[in-house]
């Protein structure tokens, strides 16, 4: 049977914490609130998940709709997406 030696097993203990704590990172994604007039985009809120996002996107757009101002677009985008595009130089 093999055993690990006290520096092999410490090794392995560091690379499973940073495997852990990577995963942890991924699925703790931000997302972001959009709002589109026209051809500008502006943030509205962030959020730590796309439930509450997508909750305050409906709330918003229905209260659009009820407006008769289809020309405002919600749109939620996880924090690492900028709907502006690439900036330019």
């Amino acid at each position: 049977m093999f055993r690990p030696s006290r520096a092999e097993g410490a090794l392995l203990l560091v690379a499973f914490s940073v495997l852990a704590s990577t995963a942890t990172v991924y699925a703790e994604c931000a997302w972001v609130l959009w709002l589109q007039r026209g051809n500008s985009w502006g943030i509205v809120k962030a959020f730590s998940g796309l439930a509450e996002c997508e909750a305050l996107n409906d709330r918003l757009d229905s209260a659009i709709r009820a407006e008769n101002k289809g020309r405002s677009t919600y749109v939620c985008l996880p924090d690492s997406v900028d709907s502006r595009g690439p900036k330019t130089k």
